[in-house]
């Protein structure tokens, strides 16, 4: 008898996924008006190299890029203790940690 594997058939939100690109989201809707802005922000915050002043810095990655990882590693861990089926098998819909 061949065992049957967990599979979801439903569209489901990683929230912590989600909740690591809010600060990136937030400061780029603060410099929205200049697209200059938002492109030395994007640079900064996720690969750390300041285009303005032409250095790197780590520090730099704290509001992009180490929040969205942060992120992917709590769905990880939340995944690997099985939180993700808890919250399917109750009937919570769409979201997932």
């Amino acid at each position: 008898m061949a065992r049957r594997g967990r599979r979801s058939s439903r569209v489901t939100i990683p929230m912590a996924v989600v909740a690591g690109f809010v600060s990136p989201a937030k400061e780029i809707w603060d410099r929205r008006s200049n697209l200059t802005l938002v492109g030395d922000y994007l640079s900064r915050s996720f690969t750390g190299w300041d285009p303005i002043t032409k250095s790197w810095n780590l520090a730099n990655m704290r509001t992009g890029a180490f929040p969205v990882l942060g992120g992917f590693a709590v769905h990880m861990i939340a995944n690997r203790l099985g939180l993700n089926r808890v919250l399917a098998r109750n009937g919570v819909p769409f979201l997932r940690i």
